[in-house]
C-alpha cells in the first residue's frame, strides 16, 4: 500500500501545479490532473476544484456565513432576554 502525502506536501504540490494548470490547454490539463490525482490520492472532481481555486474560497465563504447566522441568532435571543 502506498503511503499518503502529508498535508503540507500536498499544499506545496497544489501551489506549484495550479500555476501550470491555469496556463495549460485542455488536453494538457487532463494530463496534469491525472498526475495530481495519482500523487495525492484525491478524488478527480475534488482535485479539479482545488486546481481551479474554488474549494478554499467556498470554505471561507461558508464559515463567514455561518458566523453571521449565529451572530444574528445570538443578538435576537439576547435582545429578547434583556
Amino acid at each position: 500500500m502506498m503511503e499518503s502525502m502529508c498535508l503540507s506536501a500536498r499544499r506545496e504540490l497544489l501551489i506549484s501545479v495550479r500555476q501550470k494548470y491555469h496556463k495549460a490547454g485542455w488536453q494538457e490539463k487532463g494530463k496534469i490532473l491525472d498526475g495530481f490525482v495519482a500523487a495525492t490520492d484525491y478524488d478527480r472532481k475534488y482535485a479539479t476544484r482545488l486546481l481551479n481555486g474554488v474549494v478554499g474560497n467556498l470554505f471561507r465563504l461558508g464559515r463567514q456565513l455561518t458566523r453571521a447566522v449565529h451572530y444574528r441568532e445570538f443578538r435576537s435571543r439576547a435582545f429578547c432576554a434583556w
